[in-house]
């Protein structure tokens, strides 16, 4: 199992510029992060969000109304302080069934 702590990839170079990576547990950061992160992500296609909206709300209110499977099954992938992006998982789906 993947435990998440804050990890920071520290002296990156990215462009001739350092740069700080962290991947940081959704409870550090306000209610609202992941869904505008999606809505920002999809901002192109002006359908996505009509269409994906309400799972949008649901998935963020999931996790931040349950913070410890969101801390346990999911990080936000922060670049110089700044939340860029975020990933989750259902650690349900890796099961082997044994019969």
């Amino acid at each position: 199992m993947l435990k998440v702590k804050s990890l920071a990839i520290k002296n990156l170079h990215f462009r001739k510029k350092i740069v700080m990576i962290e991947f940081k547990k959704p409870s550090e950061f306000p209610r609202g992060t992941l869904y505008n992160q999606l809505v920002d992500a999809y901002s192109f296609n002006d359908d996505c969000k009509k269409t994906w909206d309400i799972s949008w709300q649901e998935y963020e209110n999931y996790f931040y109304d349950n913070l410890n499977i969101a801390d346990k099954y999911s990080f936000i992938t922060v670049l110089d302080g700044m939340s860029i992006g975020h990933i989750s998982w259902d650690p349900r789906a890796n099961q082997i069934m044994l019969k």
